[in-house]
């Protein structure tokens, strides 16, 4: 990653990674900071904020967001679902229908088939709140 110019001076953060790689350079110094500087009890504190304000913020950054079920498309050129598997969405070129994939054939709700079936995804799960 490419932190600094040819200029020695710093480019801009425009990532996550490039925020992560700041705010841990911050976190050693206050770290270091905080071990060898005479501190008084109140900077002892502060500086002990600064570093679990700097972990929460990292830890933040370098999460990688879950992707809800149900919300990519799987190409029928990757992988197919399991024959008779549970419903689950099809797409075509024009729309998209609840279908379950049968005996090498698409089929709709209906139990028609389904041509030109290009993607299909699982259904989410039922929701599970108070009504």
């Amino acid at each position: 990653m490419e932190i600094w110019k040819d200029d020695d001076t710093f480019n801009d953060v425009t990532t996550a990674e490039q925020a992560v790689w700041h705010l841990k350079s911050m976190h050693s110094g206050v770290k270091a900071a905080l071990e060898v500087c005479n501190l008084d009890e109140t900077e002892r504190r502060v500086y002990k904020a600064h570093l679990q304000a700097l972990d929460i913020a990292i830890a933040k950054l370098e999460e990688k967001p879950e992707e809800p079920q149900g919300s990519k498309w799987i190409p029928c050129s990757e992988r197919l679902p399991r024959c008779d598997e549970n419903p689950v969405l099809v797409s075509s070129k024009e729309m998209v229908n609840i279908g379950w994939y049968s005996c090498g054939k698409w089929k709709t709700g209906t139990r028609l088939p389904m041509k030109d079936v290009i993607a299909w995804q699982p259904l989410p799960e039922p929701y599970e709140g108070e009504v």
